[in-house]
């Protein structure tokens, strides 16, 4: 989007924290849009505006602009952390809890020995036998690759001894 915005042109935001993560980002990229006289409204905080085109303002303008832009880049930063904190509690509360997150493991269905010894016989193809286990593509794949890694080798091992 920067590449795009040209010395008077007006960048048009809803909330400070939308140009940086953190005080130092925030004041990185308003320190490029001062420095290439671009225009920045910020709907939430309208006595930031700068503009570029009034001269007879503008120094005060950048004054005033300045100090609210510290006050708010510290408060925008100060929020995020306060969020992240309360996240790392919950979290930690829920995994004392036993909460497990993510998506829940896909079992190997039942069926899927006889369905993949049939499979590597030559008996049916890959796509029937994704169709009777009912497992996506991906999973298919990856529950042959365990099973003959684990439970192939098991077998050759017994015919050994």
């Amino acid at each position: 989007m920067k590449k795009s915005l040209e010395r008077g042109d007006t960048l048009i935001i809803k909330e400070l924290d939308r140009i940086g993560r953190n005080q130092t980002e925030l004041k990185k990229e308003w320190q490029y849009f001062r420095d290439n006289e671009i225009n920045v409204r910020v709907l939430d905080l309208p006595a930031l505006n700068i503009n570029y085109d009034d001269e007879n303002i503008k120094p005060l303008a950048n004054m005033i602009s300045n100090i609210i832009f510290e006050v708010m880049s510290w408060k925008a930063q100060n929020e995020r952390e306060t969020i992240r904190k309360r996240q790392a509690e919950g979290i930690a509360i829920a995994r004392a809890k036993n909460i497990k997150f993510g998506r829940p493991k896909i079992e190997i269905p039942s069926n899927f020995e006889a369905i993949f010894r049939q499979w590597k016989n030559g008996e049916i193809t890959a796509t029937k036998g994704i169709e009777l286990t009912g497992l996506k593509r991906n999973k298919f794949y990856d529950f042959a690759k365990i099973y003959e890694s684990e439970v192939l080798k098991n077998e050759k091992s017994k015919f050994k001894k």
